[in-house]
């Protein structure tokens, strides 16, 4: 152990499954209770782009505009607020059930978006979730490529779903390990759901390129 680890009793671990998470479940039962998602809006961020073009540009504002920004600001600042106190509940929560997580990332693979990598990434309590693109198991030089592109697109290849998995990295304190598995285990696809196939998927839990990403 390094002193790091003795002085703060940090641990690590890795939750690994082949089978892929029902989508509502995932959300429902772990990144809801315990985390916020914060994404940006575009309209949002248009509309602060054309303020600070008429500010560099030398437009003066209106009062009606000013006013404008002056209430703005007052809801960002109630927002942000509202925002802290939602995360220390969710924090007291998140302590209470899974110790005191400090880091938490890795991929992902969701019923919903079977062909395409999840990746999530949560510091504090807020959780980011994206995608990078494609597992590699959908990568033409996966198959017709050099050896060595070969051999490193199908070093995580396990069956039929090629690299597709869950593989997330929990850092923290005095983290509860079993809790964490049996949650996230309790959230995978159940045998009868395994065996729908894809397309059954696609037709109970919608799909990211058919039904558009809020399915």
């Amino acid at each position: 152990k390094t002193r790091h680890n003795e002085n703060y009793q940090i641990s690590s671990f890795v939750y690994k499954s082949r089978r892929p998470f029902n989508p509502t479940k995932f959300h429902v039962e772990f990144v809801d209770p315990f985390f916020l998602i914060i994404e940006e809006e575009e309209e949002d961020d248009e509309e602060d782009e054309e303020e600070t073009d008429k500010v560099e540009g030398g437009d003066e504002m209106t009062d009606a505009e000013e006013k404008n920004n002056e209430d703005k600001e007052s809801e960002n600042t109630v927002d942000l607020e509202k925002l802290q106190e939602e995360g220390a509940k969710k924090m007291a929560i998140r302590d209470k059930a899974l110790g005191t997580l400090l880091r938490m990332k890795g991929f992902m693979w969701h019923a919903s978006s079977h062909d395409l990598t999840g990746f999530i990434s949560i510091a504090g309590n807020v959780a980011r979730i994206e995608s990078p693109g494609s597992w590699n198991c959908l990568d033409k030089n996966a198959y017709t490529g050099t050896d060595a592109e070969k051999a490193k697109l199908q070093k995580n290849w396990d069956g039929e779903w090629g690299d597709r998995r869950q593989e997330l990295v929990f850092i923290g304190q005095g983290l509860k390990h079993e809790e964490i598995q049996q949650l996230l285990d309790s959230c995978l696809l159940d045998d009868d759901e395994m065996k729908m196939g894809v397309d059954g998927w696609k037709a109970v839990f919608g799909d990211v390129f058919l039904n558009g990403e809020n399915e």
